[in-house]
């Protein structure tokens, strides 16, 4: 499977440069959609959905989005392309920024930002494929009620999406706001950051064998971290922890590991400070 990285300076580009990173270096199905004045969404080619990457040639992009009036980017999504539509429109996607910034396991994770929330982007080899009770394709997108506030859509391959830097309809201008490695993750890690449900008459695939960007253990913690009470943890986890120093509030602790790097026949004691924590006052803070 391809590599694909979000360059940090990828705002910077111009739209017929962003385009050609789309197209060119990602291997993206790129088409023109109706600009701010027709919704913003609204694919212009009527068979879009069966368009690759080889449809805009040099001169269609130019007819497209060379001219004072240019199209808005629409990204037909293929296999193992997926893409998470956030949208707090209520509150032009502050809700959506708020709910972001306490999931760390998806801040990291390039995506853009639109003029309702956010699209994050992913790569999934291991989607079901989402049919209706009759048997037939799916071929809308999934929808995840988060909060009351926020909403995700699940686009995968085969619908369309807007990408940076289109208007949206008021006048915002999409842009890439995270940047680096598009990580690979599976259908469970979706399911659990999002919310979502197959539908009934999903069948799975089969996995592929392409390398995964792993997101580190650290990083699928819901929570957040700043707050999280590691003397409870050790204690829960009937690992050793005992205080060292009261006035630094200084804890030696059993490390989690230690069977891979010492004899674990001898009882951990709390003589054993190869492993220290020290916590904020009263709260339990790493």
């Amino acid at each position: 499977m391809k590599r694909i990285t979000i360059p940090k300076d990828v705002n910077s580009l111009s739209l017929l440069d962003a385009i050609s990173l789309y197209q060119n270096n990602f291997n993206w199905v790129i088409h023109p959609l109706k600009g701010p004045t027709g919704g913003g969404k609204q694919p212009i080619i009527k068979d879009w959905r069966s368009l690759d990457s080889a449809f805009l040639t040099p001169q269609l992009k130019t007819d497209y989005f060379g001219n004072s009036a240019p199209c808005n980017i629409g990204c037909v999504a293929k296999p193992q392309q997926i893409i998470i539509d956030l949208d707090s429109k209520a509150d032009n996607g502050e809700s959506v920024s708020a709910w972001l910034g306490s999931q760390n396991g998806l801040l990291k994770i390039p995506r853009e930002k639109t003029g309702g929330g956010a699209h994050i982007h992913l790569m999934c080899d291991d989607l079901p494929v989402f049919r209706k009770t009759n048997g037939n394709p799916y071929k809308k997108a999934l929808v995840s009620n988060i909060s009351d506030q926020v909403t995700a859509e699940l686009f995968y391959s085969g619908l369309n999406i807007v990408l940076s830097p289109s208007h949206h309809k008021n006048g915002y201008v999409y842009h890439w706001e995270t940047f680096g490695d598009i990580p690979l993750v599976t259908w469970l890690d979706i399911k659990d950051w999002f919310g979502f449900e197959e539908p009934a008459g999903t069948k799975s695939q089969k996995t592929h064998s392409s390398p995964r960007v792993e997101i580190p253990y650290w990083g699928k913690y819901k929570g957040d971290l700043r707050s999280l009470d590691l003397v409870t943890v050790f204690k829960k986890l009937n690992l050793g922890c005992e205080l060292q120093d009261a006035d630094e509030d200084k804890f030696a602790v059993e490390c989690p590991w230690r069977g891979d790097h010492s004899d674990t026949d001898q009882a951990w004691t709390a003589s054993d400070t190869s492993a220290v924590i020290w916590c904020a006052k009263n709260k339990g803070l790493a």
